[in-house]
C-alpha cells in the first residue's frame, strides 16, 4: 500500500497554530476527506499542537503526517513537558479536555513523555468524499 509523508516545522509560537491547521486543511482536501473526519482531525491537531506550545520549552513543534490507504497518522513532537491532567467531569473548567477530545476523535492516540521532549501520536481511519 502506498504511504504519503507530509511534515510542518514552526516556531513554538501561539500565532503559528493557524499555519499548522491550514497545512493539515491542504492534506485533507488534496486526500478529499470527508468533513467530519477531516474535522475531528483537525480538532485532535488543535489540542495537540496547543499543548506543545504552551507546555513547551520554546523551541520548534513538528508535526508530521503519515497517509496509508485511508488511515493519516499525525505525530507531533516538541520540547517541553507533559502535564497529566484527565479533568473529572464535574469540573466547572474550560480548559483541561484536549487528551479527553483527543481521545474521543481519533481512533488511536499515545503520548510519549521523555525528560526534555513530548510526542503525541494520533490516527484515525477516514472516509473519502464521493
Amino acid at each position: 500500500m502506498e504511504q504519503t509523508n507530509y511534515s510542518y516545522v514552526v516556531d513554538s509560537k501561539p500565532e503559528n497554530l493557524a499555519r499548522i491547521r491550514d497545512y493539515f486543511k491542504g492534506i485533507a482536501e488534496a486526500n478529499n476527506m470527508v468533513d467530519s473526519d477531516s474535522y475531528d482531525i483537525l480538532v485532535s491537531i488543535g489540542e495537540a499542537t496547543t499543548n506543545a506550545i504552551e507546555h513547551g520549552r520554546g523551541g520548534n513543534v513538528e508535526v508530521e503526517f503519515n497517509l496509508v490507504g485511508d488511515v493519516l497518522t499525525v505525530c507531533v513532537r516538541s520540547n517541553g513537558a507533559f502535564i497529566k491532567n484527565i479533568p473529572l467531569p464535574e469540573e466547572d473548567s474550560f480548559r483541561g479536555r484536549g487528551i479527553l477530545l483527543m481521545l474521543a476523535l481519533m481512533d488511536q492516540v499515545t503520548i510519549d513523555e521523555q525528560q526534555d521532549s513530548v510526542t503525541v501520536v494520533m490516527s484515525k481511519h477516514f472516509k473519502r468524499a464521493g
